[in-house]
């Protein structure tokens, strides 16, 4: 009994050692750094100027405008939207448009699917030539089964190696 009192003091005592020091140390997986550097790469690439967008919906529904989202991606999946928030209505729009005309010619090819649309003035991104856009990226995803005992078994694996880890540091 006494060992297991000593065990959990010194488990308890480490991680709060270990939170007092201000150091944080961030374990991560390679691909994941150099998405981070390709996102940060993008965004201090786009330039955001006045131009035009299209809106589908607004709404004070936010259901409805993500409903009508659902529906657009499924018809034009290569258009960029953007769903925002101006007190009290939800408002879903399309496109980055530096020329109405343009902006008008993609309304007439969606106005057959999504009634009452119209060409609203927004600020607009503009990516420059070359960079890739988060709709060139290519994943792939595994949907795998799992049973609850499969669940728990592997908790209680991660545990394991998280009292090790702390242990460890405790020792060093």
């Amino acid at each position: 009994m006494y060992k297991f009192i000593i065990a959990c003091l010194l488990v308890f005592n480490s991680v709060q050692l270990f939170a007092q020091s201000g150091a944080v140390r961030l374990i991560q997986p390679k691909e994941l750094e150099s998405l981070l550097q390709r996102h940060i790469a993008l965004n201090s690439e786009i330039k955001r100027v006045a131009g035009w967008r299209i809106q589908i919906k607004s709404s004070t529904d936010r259901s409805e405008v993500i409903q009508t989202k659902i529906d657009f991606l499924t018809k034009f999946p290569d258009v960029k939207t953007y769903l925002t928030y101006q007190q009290p209505y939800f408002k879903f729009r399309v496109g980055d448009f530096t020329d109405r005309n343009a902006a008008y010619a993609l309304m007439k090819d969606v106005n057959d699917d999504f009634k009452g649309i119209f060409v609203v003035p927004d600020i607009v991104n503009i990516y420059p030539e070359g960079v890739l856009t988060d709709k060139d990226d290519k994943f792939s995803f595994e949907i795998k089964e799992v049973t609850l005992s499969e669940i728990h078994q592997m908790d209680s694996l991660r545990m394991v190696e998280r009292k090790k880890t702390l242990l460890t540091h405790w020792l060093n």
